[in-house]
């Protein structure tokens, strides 16, 4: 089972698989840099739309608490998350302090 399988799997929206892949998608990693335009092109249904994005915008670390973001928003947080990210061999004192920032 691939990680795309996978996430749809346990999301619930399996019966899209061949959507996404048939778009191009191969990946969950793939799907995470998605667009808003790029999900509304799959002619998912809303509900399962909505569930999607949430899910994309929780692997990038937004709060649940927060209403979704717009593709704006996600860009900047992915930018801010991504400069958040440990390097290989940094130590975790330097990614808390760019956590705090």
């Amino acid at each position: 089972m691939s990680d795309l399988e996978s996430e749809l799997s346990s999301l619930g929206l399996e019966e899209y698989l061949q959507d996404f892949q048939n778009a191009g998608y191969d990946s969950w990693d793939a799907v995470c840099e998605m667009s808003d335009s790029d999900i509304e092109s799959l002619d998912l249904r809303v509900g399962h739309r909505r569930k999607l994005q949430r899910e994309i915008a929780r692997r990038w670390g937004w709060p649940d608490a927060k209403p979704l973001p717009s593709d704006r928003e996600l860009k900047a947080w992915r930018q801010e998350f991504s400069y958040r990210m440990p390097r290989f061999g940094e130590p975790m004192e330097l990614l808390l302090s760019k956590a705090y920032k």
